[in-house]
């Protein structure tokens, strides 16, 4: 519904130049409601921005008449309601034969701006954060638009062999960086601090013994949440047999805070080595959502 706080306005209704109208009966001071001999042209899907003037015996504008309005077109009646003046002397009310013209005037212009930069930057750009999720529709978004650069992620691995020690959950040194988009990931503390709010997947595994243990005990691996055990692997038993390499790991989804530190353990109730390469020990992480 067209209303006089409308800042994008139309100056036509899109089938004809809007015509300038002529006052037809007088309007008091402060009145807002105003009669015309005809509004062809005059948009009713939004308020109108026009200018309302005097005019001697000659056609020409009389010196302080001029006023400029934003106003309600109703064409039923050629009748312009709820008069707002934006700028020019003040109102001293209509007299028959006032000229109404519709134009984009300096107020329309300013109005416009003010509503423009609302969501724009004076270089048309639009202002960071103004789209809300909320705002998107339904599969809007395709994977061609997402910009997963920008959606942190790492993976880092182990280069050799290091000592684990008995009945200890130990920092696994994962020290070869794989890649590290937001280069949250410290490889000489083997830590990752986590960039932004939000659910993370985190991928855990690590080999510990290179020849087999006994089994009389158990293997884990362990992740940790500011110095504090958040998931533990199943404990692998050891078999007697000296080709059985654990390989414990976890794979899940954690609720995360900016700035929550996350690093992985391993736990062996024997002293035993962990690590190896690549191919048997890897710490990865990735945001998958908010929540």
């Amino acid at each position: 519904m067209a209303s006089i706080e409308d800042k994008i306005t139309r100056v036509m209704d899109g089938s004809a130049y809007p015509n300038v109208a002529r006052v037809v009966s007088p309007r008091a001071t402060g009145s807002d409601t105003l009669m015309t001999d005809g509004l062809s042209g005059w948009s009713t899907e939004t308020a109108m921005n026009f200018i309302t003037y005097r005019t001697d015996s000659a056609g020409n504008v009389i010196e302080g008449t001029v006023r400029d309005w934003i106003g309600v077109a109703n064409k039923v009646n050629s009748s312009i309601i709820n008069l707002k003046l934006l700028a020019g002397p003040e109102d001293d009310g209509s007299n028959v034969g006032d000229i109404v013209q519709p134009c984009a005037s300096a107020s329309y212009a300013d109005r416009l701006a003010q509503a423009l930069l609302e969501s724009l930057d004076t270089d048309g750009k639009l202002k960071e954060g103004i789209v809300e999720t909320k705002n998107i529709k339904d599969k809007a978004i395709t994977p061609e638009k997402v910009d997963f650069a920008s959606l942190p992620m790492f993976s880092a691995t182990l280069s050799k062999w290091k000592p684990l020690p008995q009945n200890k959950f130990t920092t696994v040194e994962y020290d070869k960086v794989e890649y590290d988009n937001t280069e949250a990931y410290d490889n000489k503390k083997f830590q990752y601090k986590v960039p932004k709010d939000g659910v993370y997947h985190i991928d855990a595994r690590v080999a510990i013994s290179d020849t087999g243990f006994f089994s009389t005990h158990t293997a884990c691996v362990g992740i940790f949440k500011n110095d504090k055990l958040v998931k533990e692997s199943t404990r692998t038993r050891g078999t007697d047999n000296n080709l059985h390499l654990p390989r414990p790991s976890l794979s899940v989804d954690l609720l995360l805070k900016e700035n929550d530190v996350i690093d992985i353990r391993a736990f062996c109730s024997d002293q035993r080595v962990y690590g190896g390469n690549s191919t048997t020990s890897e710490f990865s992480m990735r945001f998958i959502g908010l929540v």
